[in-house]
């Protein structure tokens, strides 16, 4: 059966995370259960899986992206495809990815994009086969240098409403502090949209 990820699901999906990314940490259980449920209550987040006899066997995550662009339309972006080694040869990433796909264009998406290792050749065939094209547009991707965070890296805001006076101590270009900077590019932004 063809799905999209409930509640429950959180330990399978895991599972399949760790033999698709086997380097990547493991999350501690509260940030997992966490994370877990801002996902799922998240309405442009659909996590499809396959579910074989009780087992996620396979599966991969669909984002919604709002736009402005091309009338207004979403785009979406699918990441995180993977059938478990028990599993493969039969069609099951093919099958979460049709789904994800009719997923996006129920919600009017005009495209949709995914990203894959240049190494993937099988996975890439995958893809085709359910109409992804290469060579359409070109993909970059950026990962953050793998240095420790200072002190002041840790204290730039992570949320809406994060108070600009916590940066008096940071210092602009332009010799301001961050906090001065900021309220006065977030005021003549706000005056504009007003105007």
């Amino acid at each position: 059966m063809i799905r999209v990820a409930t509640d429950d699901d959180l330990a399978d999906v895991l599972r399949l995370y760790q033999e698709l990314r086997p380097h990547d940490p493991t999350l501690p259980e509260d940030l997992a259960i966490e994370r877990w449920a801002q996902i799922i209550a998240d309405p442009n987040t659909q996590i499809v899986v396959a579910e074989i006899d009780g087992v996620l066997a396979a599966t991969c995550a669909l984002s919604i992206n709002r736009s402005i662009a091309n009338g207004a339309r979403p785009f979406g972006i699918i990441e995180h495809v993977i059938t478990a080694s028990a599993y493969r040869r039969r069609g099951l990433s093919r099958q979460v990815l049709e789904f994800a796909l009719s997923l996006a264009w129920q919600k009017d998406c005009y495209k949709v994009m995914l990203l894959s290792g240049e190494q993937l050749t099988a996975a890439h065939s995958v893809y085709e086969s359910v109409g992804f094209k290469s060579g359409v547009e070109k993909g970059f991707v950026i990962k953050p240098p793998p240095v420790a965070l200072s002190a002041h890296h840790r204290l730039l805001p992570t949320s809406v409403g994060t108070n600009f006076a916590d940066f008096s101590d940071l210092i602009t270009p332009r010799g301001a502090t961050h906090a001065h900077y900021h309220r006065r590019s977030f005021s003549s932004q706000s005056r504009r949209l007003t105007q």
